[in-house]
């Protein structure tokens, strides 16, 4: 048990029972949650690439491989680093994001040490 005085309540309590506390982490789940449900409900309207100018994506300024139509919501081309053997593949699991790394061919981004490890058959 934590007893200690709680800041908001200024009365000794089991913290793990002060209803400051416990709302306060509900407040910050609901929150997160909420967020995550945003990054989910992102839509591209049929016109959203109207008035979109795309910078040209070439092999000249594109160190890496050039994906088309891999930029948002399918606009415009994309150049996406390839990563190698444990190299960190964390940024490409942000969801809703379009990716500007993935694992090179034969590597997949194996989630608990977010690097690319070889794809074993």
């Amino acid at each position: 048990m934590f007893i200690k005085q709680c800041s908001h309540c200024k009365s000794h309590v089991d913290l793990s029972r002060c209803a400051h506390i416990n709302l306060s982490m509900l407040a910050i789940v609901l929150v997160a949650l909420a967020l995550t449900s945003v990054t989910e409900a992102i839509v591209c309207l049929p016109n959203a690439c109207d008035t979109v100018r795309c910078a040209a994506v070439t092999s000249e300024n594109c160190n890496g491989k050039i994906v088309s139509r891999g930029g948002f919501c399918g606009c415009c081309d994309s150049c996406v680093t390839e990563l190698g053997a444990n190299e960190s593949c964390m940024t490409t699991l942000l969801l809703g994001v379009p990716a500007t790394t993935s694992c090179q061919d034969g590597y997949f981004c194996e989630r608990s040490s977010m690097t690319c490890q070889p794809i074993i058959f």
